[in-house]
């Protein structure tokens, strides 16, 4: 898988990287006291990846959907903090505004993300 800056998605790596390890560990733990077969350790595997991947993927659309909603100056600021690189000192300067500010201002869109992300992913699930 790719995302949208051409790399590689990193959410499914670290899922995979969460399975082999998962499985070394039920290894591990299988030599002291039998507890899955090979095959039902595959199988456990492949469906958590699954939820995995495809809760990553709702996730992933409805933060972009939340993106889009937010009002022009919230993208701003969220593209002066993250796409820019710029320290809160600097954005501050920039806006005229105290550092306090800046700090609650990104911390309530942050906040409005979440819970836009996480009621558009229980909609869909519904």
């Amino acid at each position: 898988m790719t995302n949208s800056s051409g790399g590689t998605d990193f959410g499914a790596w670290a899922v995979t990287v969460a399975h082999y390890q998962a499985l070394n560990f039920l290894r591990r733990q299988s030599r002291r006291k039998t507890l899955f077969s090979d095959a039902a350790l595959a199988r456990l595997a492949a469906v958590q990846l699954d939820i995995k991947t495809s809760d990553f993927s709702a996730r992933s659309e409805a933060l972009s959907n939340c993106l889009e909603a937010l009002p022009d100056r919230s993208k701003q600021m969220l593209r002066l903090r993250y796409q820019g690189d710029q320290s809160l000192q600097q954005i501050a300067e920039q806006e005229h505004r105290s550092i306090g500010s800046i700090y609650t201002a990104i911390s309530r869109i942050r906040k409005a993300l979440m819970s836009c992300i996480e009621s558009r992913v229980a909609q869909e699930k519904s």
